[in-house]
């Protein structure tokens, strides 16, 4: 197959940041992933916080899930508690739309609907036992406060209490969505005032790369150059394709450190028009001139240094970074290179993004294994002039300590600003030798006393799933009328135990300030919740007191049937008290775990 220029990468790789381009060839670069807060607040600056939505583009709920033990109110009273349960929750300021109370036997269920989401209380007054399931989709900042105030109702102290999240679907339009929008997710404002005042020096003496004299920027690279430790290194650089370099070629000779400096470039490149009809010839003709003259290089001593002169062309930079990658590129570069070899540039104005692209590329493609890195230090002198020194590392283990040390010489020595800006790899490497020698451990090492007794008073008292259900907008959209006809269907076809479908048993409450709706059902048995958000997601909250798999799988599908609803997500939970984790069916007569 005949190359092609985007075989060589001078077609978009150098055009955008690495950040921006990631996705396009499939590649993860820690440099997005180290995007500092910074970063993000300079540009959260033009965002007008005041400024609300025109319009809901999601709306996620939370199911706060609490398991509540030792409850000293009388859980078999279901007026007192049900009073005590909806006081609670007014006096939070949540409005209370209705209830609904099931009770049988031990259990007692009492389901209360609000304008922000529901409640739903279910008790075992054998065991002093409550859990509360905790939806809203409104007013979630709210949630843990109701939590403390619903304990609180219980006469619980909440020592022998545990509780977690799920995610779960909402409700379109309520009347607070743009409220609840605007405080739900990251507090912006509160991230960027603190990083305000931990970086109020550069917020006053904001630090811009640009203006640099040449002077700068040989002393800069000089700097870099020194970083490697060791003696009689061997330097080669990338220059401009017209055979002339920028850089004081004396000063890095003048370092004691240095053998001897070369120089590489592609004639062939010169007055390069990618569009050109002679563009993949000057391309081809120009991997075999590095190709031949790095080899030839190679063959006579190892190189330490490899540096990109400001006069560096970026097109042949590309072609040079193909030279070297890969696996199959693996030997050659192993023998260019010295073991601890650097890769050195610099950044003086915003049109050098694509040295950074190189370096972070370089280190990826080329210096792959740990503790390869890439770094970026910011320079700046009285005047404010700013330029950034890149350096890739090879695998140094002390090269950030070489780094470090050398930042705080330069300002020793100069009086000049200068920071490490990003540090990206340098993962610590352990080498196999006796003294190191990492031990395995066993259960036999650890005390299982206590997670044994845990585990022997954990009570599973019942089983949830939460199934979150989508349809597609261009199919069969949902209405109120759609969801209670699945839900009907789901109960009067599903074998569940003591569950039949009967008049009035399912509660619906289609006037909640929202375009969603939420039925309920309970029975002995357990409950039913179902939440439409008013257009494409339903959440069906089964909760059994018996723990039977086969028979919730085939109320889901009953669901299902003549809608176009998909399952996307499934959360599956034993309900009860010992902190419960295990199911019902992990536990029988008695049994030690295998790890006990």
């Amino acid at each position: 197959m005949n190359p092609s220029l985007k075989d060589y990468g001078v077609d978009t790789l150098f055009l955008e940041p690495l950040d921006k381009i990631s996705d396009q060839f499939g590649l993860y670069h820690d440099y997005a992933r180290n995007y500092t807060s910074s970063h993000l607040c300079h540009n959260m600056q033009n965002i007008d916080r005041d400024k609300k939505p025109s319009k809901q583009t999601s709306s996620p709920g939370i199911i706060m899930i609490v398991e509540v033990e030792d409850a000293t109110t009388d859980l078999g009273n279901s007026k007192a508690l049900e009073a005590s349960l909806t006081g609670a929750l007014a006096k939070e300021g949540l409005t209370v739309v209705s209830t609904e109370t099931t009770q049988s036997d031990d259990h007692l269920i009492i389901f209360i609907v609000l304008k922000e989401g529901y409640v739903i209380a279910r008790t075992s007054t054998n065991e002093k036992y409550c859990g509360f399931d905790i939806h809203f989709w409104s007013r979630l900042e709210k949630q843990e406060d109701t939590k403390s105030a619903l304990l609180t109702a219980v006469g619980s102290k909440g020592a022998s209490l545990s509780s977690y999240r799920v995610i779960a679907g909402g409700m379109f339009n309520t009347p607070s969505w743009k409220e609840d929008e605007k405080i739900r997710g990251p507090d912006y404002e509160e991230i960027c005032a603190n990083n305000l005042q931990v970086n109020n020096d550069d917020v006053k003496n904001p630090k811009k790369v640009g203006n640099v004299d040449q002077t700068f920027v040989d002393t800069i690279m000089e700097e870099g150059v020194s970083l490697l430790e060791g003696e009689n290194k061997k330097v080669f650089m990338l220059i401009g394709n017209d055979g002339v370099d920028s850089l004081n070629r004396s000063g890095l000779e003048g370092i004691e450190s240095v053998s001897n400096v070369e120089t590489i470039y592609c004639p062939t490149m010169a007055n390069f028009n990618e569009f050109d009809d002679s563009a993949l010839d000057a391309v081809t003709s120009c991997e075999m001139h590095l190709k031949n003259t790095l080899s030839e290089s190679a063959n006579e001593k190892e190189t330490s240094v490899l540096v990109l002169d400001s006069n560096a062309d970026k097109f042949t930079a590309s072609i040079l970074l193909k030279v070297f990658s890969g696996l199959r590129n693996k030997e050659f570069t192993d023998k260019f290179f010295a073991p601890d070899a650097i890769v050195v540039s610099t950044i003086t104005d915003d049109s050098d993004n694509w040295r950074r692209n190189f370096m972070q590329l370089f280190k990826t493609d080329v210096f792959y294994f740990d503790p390869a890195c890439y770094v970026e230090v910011l320079y700046t002198d009285k005047d404010d002039v700013a330029m950034k020194l890149l350096v890739a590392n090879k695998a140094d283990e002390h090269f950030i300590q070489s780094l470090q040390s050398a930042v705080i010489d330069y300002k020793e020595k100069t009086g000049l600003y200068s920071i490490i800006e990003l540090i990206d790899g340098a993962e610590f490497v352990i080498k196999n030798s006796e003294e190191f020698a990492p031990k395995m451990f066993s259960s036999d090492d650890f005390d299982l006393e206590p997670t044994l007794v845990q585990w022997k008073s954990q009570k599973p008292l019942a089983h949830q799933i939460i199934f979150q259900m989508e349809t597609e907008m261009k199919k069969r959209s949902l209405s109120a009328a759609i969801v209670r006809e699945s839900l009907e269907n789901a109960i009067s076809k599903t074998n569940l135990p003591g569950l039949t479908l009967t008049d009035g048993m399912i509660k619906d409450y289609t006037d909640l300030g929202g375009n969603g709706c939420v039925f309920f059902a309970a029975w002995s048995g357990g409950s039913i919740v179902v939440l439409w958000d008013g257009i494409i997601h339903v959440d069906l909250n089964l909760f059994t007191y018996e723990q039977n798999k086969e028979q919730a799988d085939e109320f889901e599908k009953n669901f299902r049937t003549d809608t176009t609803l998909s399952t996307m997500l499934r959360d599956e939970q034993p309900r009860g008290s010992g902190r419960v984790v295990s199911y019902i069916d992990d536990l029988t007569d008695g049994a030690d775990p295998v790890w006990a």
